[in-house]
């Protein structure tokens, strides 16, 4: 038996707020391309995103999480989070500056 969580309008409103920035993605990456390249775009946006989640895990109180990290998951975290961060991102804002924002964000 499946449960509906008791706040499932804040959940929606959180769904509703993602989808509306994630469409956004193509004109900040349009904008900020204008004066950077690809790597200088990737750097900042990857530095602006760690500096939000590092800061949204100390004040929520979950920063003590990662004393239970060993090494061996650390390496695997980083490396797919290299993969799935670093690799992506770096083709997604290449397609951007290369190609129409649509059509990236379809193929995306």
């Amino acid at each position: 038996m499946i449960s509906v969580p008791e706040n499932k309008p804040k959940s929606l409103l959180f769904v509703f707020a993602c989808i509306i920035l994630w469409a956004f993605i193509p004109i900040v990456s349009r904008f900020g391309q204008q004066s950077l390249d690809n790597y200088q775009f990737l750097f900042w946006s990857s530095l602006l995103s760690f500096i939000v989640l590092f800061l949204s895990t100390v004040f929520s109180g979950k920063f003590s999480a990662f004393k239970n990290y060993n090494q061996k998951k650390f390496f695997s975290a980083v490396g797919l989070g290299f993969l799935g961060t670093f690799l992506y991102y770096l083709l997604l804002y290449f397609g951007y500056a290369n190609a129409k924002g649509l059509e990236v964000l379809v193929i995306q």
